[in-house]
């Protein structure tokens, strides 16, 4: 890890969230929209051992399709300024290790497909596709995406509340894959 620059810090920062909400329901919605942004400031005189800035913001969106059935989209970045490696981005689609694959910034979108089947069970299926970049280049580089596509069940456990079970299998690239158990649905 020190041949690369990938040791541990000490963090101390300061920043600001604005967040919009107005899905119908948090834990399993069905309609509605978030944003959520921030920053964060990280500064050696606030006691920690780097000073570099970290910025993110998340977009979110439920529609209804079909019957009962809902797509969620995300479109989600992380930009870094001034951040050593143990502080870059990485792609965060299911089917990758988180922490694998770094680079200053990153961005993707994911779509997320829920179809309500009997009872309280569903099928669930969803792709994406994430980029890992450095400052003053793009994702038209193939070498900097990272796609990902995978399907699974779902189970509502208590439909009031919203509260839901996923197991699901997701595939990226080369030999990135993973079988997920999770509660929740995703874009949380």
């Amino acid at each position: 890890a020190n041949q690369v620059g990938l040791t541990g810090f000490d963090s101390t920062g300061i920043g600001l969230t604005l967040e919009f909400d107005n899905r119908d329901n948090i834990r399993n919605p069905t309609q509605g929209n978030r944003f959520f942004a921030n920053n964060i400031a990280y500064r050696e005189g606030l006691g920690g051992d780097e000073s570099f800035d970290v910025y993110r913001a998340d977009y979110t969106t439920y529609i209804p399709v079909l019957q009962r059935s809902v797509l969620g989209i995300q479109v989600k970045g992380r930009w870094t300024d001034d951040a050593p490696p143990a502080g870059f981005s990485s792609v965060e689609l299911r089917g990758y290790t988180f922490g694998n694959y770094l680079d200053e910034h990153y961005s993707h979108i994911d779509f997320d497909l829920r179809v309500p089947l009997r009872k309280n069970w569903g099928v669930v299926a969803f792709t994406g596709i994430g980029c890992l970049y450095k400052a003053g280049s793009d994702c038209s580089d193939g070498n900097n995406l990272y796609p990902s596509v995978g399907a699974g069940v779902s189970y509502v456990l208590k439909p009031k509340a919203g509260i839901v079970v996923r197991a699901e299998y997701a595939k990226g690239e080369a030999d990135n894959g993973a079988f997920y158990l999770r509660m929740g649905n995703p874009f949380r």
